[in-house]
């Protein structure tokens, strides 16, 4: 590992991530870019120590590469080898004067927390963006990882939780209500002149997209039936934005063709302009099982696409049925099919309330620039202390 020393200065920051696909930048690898930025912006050197080799085109390493950061791509993920990301970050610590390691996922902060053993000096803070609970891992698994979180507590200054779902359910892991913070997701808005607010007699066009890792657990499944159900009414067009997972792909497309919805269905894959890519659809669905706190919906709210979700986890924290979006229960085609209706069958002018809503909600509560402030804050307060 040849790194020059004399690229850091005063404060270090390590972040580690851990891909689940090489070529992957979803919204948490959005995230961590945008942290990046602020750090440098402060005089601090970011340096990436990346799970799962991703290529040289991996769209993730390219932003983190331009940000300014460091990149360090290693095999400790694909091996479950703690040894290997405690001898790399061990080494990171003796070349710079590292002082805070960030983590983003529970596999992560476990590793830093024995890490810390042996480190005491060097700070923790771990993001939790879904916590053990709303996970589909078993039961028994589920009261194990609970366990193996207060165990472990001790390794970890600060965490980041972002949303008031995730902090209860790390109290009930035993975790100190005063180690977590409630910081909700914020992202970089749309360019809203790019985009319309319909405002007409006319219904909205019946054209929706889906944003998120296409692989069971967002309910695309559920789209699929309720499309199915108003194919002799209205013809909807889907276009399916994200990774398609290789071990759902099958079931999927078998699905599609199944209900005979081959001529309604687009795969678009992973979208790295995806403000253009959605410019002129209004209608976001999201038909989640289970979720943390998607940043395709807060990017939707801020240019005031009309939305449709679940009441599922921390989505109601972001969506208010009826105020700024609309919500449904799980797994329920006949209720998402009666909405869709709905909305492609009434005047547009009637969802610009719901819709400018949206847009007010974003730039109060959901902005980047708001995240990042209160990140930073409890941060230098953690490397004070």
């Amino acid at each position: 590992m040849k790194i020059n020393s004399n690229k850091l200065n005063k404060r270090g920051v390590i972040i580690i991530r851990d891909l689940i696909i090489p070529e992957m930048a979803g919204g948490i690898e959005k995230q961590v870019i945008w942290y990046a930025t602020k750090y440098i912006q402060k005089g601090w050197r970011p340096i990436f120590v990346v799970g799962n080799l991703a290529s040289k085109n991996s769209p993730f390493k390219k932003m983190a590469e331009s940000s300014g950061a460091i990149w360090i791509s290693t095999k400790h993920k694909q091996k479950k080898n703690f040894k290997e990301l405690y001898r790399i970050i061990s080494q990171l610590c003796r070349i710079y004067p590292i002082k805070i390691i960030q983590t983003h996922t529970f596999y992560e902060s476990v590793c830093m927390r024995l890490f810390r053993i042996f480190h005491p000096s060097i700070k923790h803070i771990s993001k939790v963006h879904t916590h053990i609970d709303c996970s589909t891992i078993p039961s028994f698994k589920k009261k194990l990882y609970h366990l193996i979180d207060w165990l472990t507590s001790f390794g970890v200054d600060h965490i980041i939780a972002i949303s008031e779902l995730v902090k209860k359910e790390m109290v009930r892991s035993r975790i100190f209500p005063e180690k977590i913070t409630v910081i909700p997701n914020g992202v970089v808005s749309f360019d809203i002149k790019k985009h319309r607010i319909t405002e007409t007699e006319k219904p909205l066009i019946s054209k929706l997209a889906v944003i998120g890792t296409i692989d069971g657990r967002k309910g695309h499944e559920i789209l699929l039936e309720a499309m199915k159900m108003l194919k002799n009414e209205i013809q909807i067009k889907a276009l399916f934005f994200g990774s398609l997972i290789s071990t759902y792909e099958k079931k999927i497309k078998d699905k599609i063709e199944e209900l005979g919805l081959q001529n309604q269905v687009i795969f678009i894959g992973f979208c790295p302009n995806l403000s253009s890519a959605i410019k002129d659809i209004e209608v976001i669905v999201l038909p989640s099982f289970i979720e943390g706190e998607p940043l395709s919906l807060l990017e939707a709210m801020s240019v005031g696409k009309l939305i449709i979700s679940t009441n599922v986890d921390a989505i109601p924290e972001i969506i208010s049925d009826g105020i700024n979006g609309y919500l449904i229960p799980p797994g329920r085609p006949e209720i998402l099919a009666k909405k869709l209706r709905w909305i492609f069958t009434t005047p547009s002018k009637f969802h610009v309330r719901i819709r400018r809503q949206a847009c007010r909600n974003f730039e109060e509560k959901f902005n980047v620039e708001r995240m990042l402030k209160k990140s930073i804050r409890v941060i230098e307060k953690v490397i004070s202390n």
